[in-house]
């Protein structure tokens, strides 16, 4: 890339972040000016946040199915003598099962159990933090 074409990017961003200082030093002082759009404008932000919140949960249930989808089938795949039934796949469902462990030491699915762990963990984490 060229010092022309350097000098160029740089002057589109000076220019943008212009104006896109101009357009918010705009846009407060009419929300400033005028309680019905201030109003509506903290409204509006609301409803970006639930609608965030709600893509983040149902991504959270989705995550929930498929490791306990995954868990189940590693179970089954891993361990013998387990008497299991599949777990339903409904959020909430609690089921208990009689199992024999056999202990498996491949890192390789350790390792794979301990992120959807972590992802699990750092999405309810979220949640809670969206939540207030």
């Amino acid at each position: 890339m060229s010092n022309p074409d350097i000098a160029k990017q740089i002057e589109q961003i000076l220019q943008k972040s212009f104006y896109v200082t101009l357009g918010a030093t705009s846009s407060l002082l009419e929300v400033v000016q005028d309680s019905a759009k201030l109003a509506a404008l903290l409204r509006d932000w609301q409803q970006e946040l639930e609608r965030l919140t709600q893509q983040l949960v149902d991504k959270g249930v989705i995550t929930e199915v498929e490791a306990r989808n995954f868990v189940d089938r590693f179970i089954s795949r891993n361990w013998s003598g387990a008497s299991s039934s599949p777990a339903p796949n409904s959020p909430g469902t609690v089921t208990t099962v009689d199992t024999t462990v056999v202990p498996n030491n491949d890192p390789q699915d350790i390792q794979q159990l301990a992120d959807l762990t972590k992802q699990l963990a750092d999405l309810r984490a979220e949640l809670e933090r969206l939540r207030q």
